[in-house]
């Protein structure tokens, strides 16, 4: 790849990375109280983006895959009915609950480090699990979390560096990702101890939009290239951009089964399902969705 394409392919991924619509954070609605909660993390494909066309972040969080599985969740994990109710299987007063956000305009996308800031994603949801896990109601309890985060590391920490010097495409891979899986375990160590054994986590390896959203055709660089390279980041091997023992998605998932979480596989995104270069459309949500399902049902 030429210096002036891997440029301008960097540049163009910089803009993918910012690029959100303006308007302001959407706060997370409040639960009922006694109420159990599904409550989900994360970056902005955990926050629905892409999900409908318009540029509106609250329906994105009810459009996304992370809101449509509510329905699987609440016939599928058991929880205690409330009082005076026969004994239900399932969860039908299951509430969704999400803090994840996408980026602002004008800021970072949601990262390991920004969640774990203080007064952020992980203590907002650390004080949660402590009010309603550890209290005397076992009726309100959080009883599923969903954690979808690391893709801004791999685009933003690995793609652009790796695009600019190939040559030490591995090295750097590896450096950025180390710190990405440090966080990702002080992440799911404080979560699996405020939730308990029994709170279901679900977390989520990452597709490779590359080859699928124009940058092929924009930039001239070659569709296997782009495959290449994301799956490169994602899951590690060896080529022209050196070695990577161990790839995104191979330190999500192993690092969630130290923690006793399911990581959902969402490799089937291909032609058709993105929004962006980061973002599923409607229908790559759809298909996230089922995965979930899946993983929840034993599909």
């Amino acid at each position: 790849m030429n210096r002036r394409r891997s440029v301008a392919l960097a540049a163009a991924l910089s803009l993918v990375a910012a690029a959100v619509g303006a308007g302001a954070a959407v706060a997370a609605p409040p639960v009922p109280p006694g109420l159990p909660v599904y409550l989900v993390l994360g970056d902005s494909i955990a926050a629905g983006q892409g999900s409908v066309d318009s540029v509106d972040m609250g329906e994105w969080l009810q459009k996304g895959y992370a809101a449509q599985i509510v329905p699987t969740l609440q016939e599928e994990i058991d929880c205690l009915p409330g009082l005076g109710e026969p004994v239900p299987a399932g969860c039908k007063h299951l509430q969704y609950l999400s803090y994840a956000r996408p980026a602002l305009p004008g800021q970072p996308g949601v990262t390991t480090d920004l969640m774990l800031q203080p007064g952020d994603q992980v203590d907002r949801a650390v004080a949660l699990l402590e009010a309603r896990n550890q209290d005397r109601n076992p009726r309100n309890d959080v009883e599923v979390i969903l954690l979808t985060v690391g893709g801004n590391e791999a685009l933003d920490g690995t793609l652009r560096p790796c695009l600019g010097a190939p040559s030490a495409c591995g090295a750097l891979a590896d450096a950025v990702l180390d710190d990405f899986e440090a966080n990702y375990g002080v992440m799911l160590d404080r979560l699996r101890d405020a939730a308990g054994e029994d709170v279901v986590i679900l977390t989520t390896a990452y597709y490779n939009p590359l080859p699928y959203c124009g940058l092929s055709e924009a930039f001239s660089i070659p569709v296997p290239t782009l495959a290449f390279l994301g799956g490169f980041v994602l899951e590690g091997g060896a080529g022209p951009f050196g070695v990577l023992d161990a790839g995104l998605n191979t330190r999500i998932r192993d690092t969630a089964a130290q923690y006793g979480a399911d990581t959902v596989e969402t490799s089937m995104l291909g032609p058709g399902d993105f929004a962006d270069c980061k973002h599923p459309n409607g229908a790559g949500h759809a298909k996230i969705a089922a995965a979930f399902a899946d993983m929840v049902t034993g599909g």
